[in-house]
């Protein structure tokens, strides 16, 4: 049999045709397969312990998640971490100072007192150098003005 170039070609052809194949076989079974056999936690996980951390929470791993006790702790942020997490989502753009019904300009949208601002996150309280932010039962004040400290 005499090779010629068109026949070399279509034998050139061929082998990288089945290569792709073959990859795509492959990764398809080392990517895809896992995806389908994977199942959703069910109740009948029972004894089994596991460790869920709410959506945006970067733990610390070289934190233990066991408490003082032996026993294991919840493994979410303290309501003062979420509380410190939902502040940061927040500009104080400014105050439209009136004794009777000030306004607070937050993330450019208008809030009065009582209202929710994100989140479970409400407005306190509204003075002209500062406004007071609410969340379970927490309370955070966040100044319009520079505090400077001298020693």
């Amino acid at each position: 049999m005499v090779l010629t170039k068109n026949s070399m070609n279509k034998y050139n052809i061929r082998v990288k045709l089945l290569r792709v194949f073959f990859t795509m076989i492959f990764f398809g079974r080392l990517f895809i397969t896992p995806l389908l056999f994977a199942q959703q936690s069910t109740s009948g996980d029972i004894g089994k312990e596991k460790f869920i951390y709410p959506e945006g929470v970067i733990k610390d791993p070289f934190v233990s998640i066991l408490d003082t006790t032996g026993g294991v702790r919840d493994a979410g942020p303290t309501p003062q971490e979420l509380f410190d997490m939902k502040l940061k989502k927040l500009l104080v753009n400014g105050v439209f100072w009136d004794a009777y019904s000030p306004l607070a300009m937050i993330n450019n949208e208008l809030y009065k007192t009582g209202d929710i601002v994100i989140e479970g996150v409400s407005v306190l309280e509204i003075k002209e150098d500062f406004v007071m932010f609410g969340y379970q039962g927490l309370k955070k004040k966040i100044s319009l003005i520079e505090e400077k400290h001298y020693n």
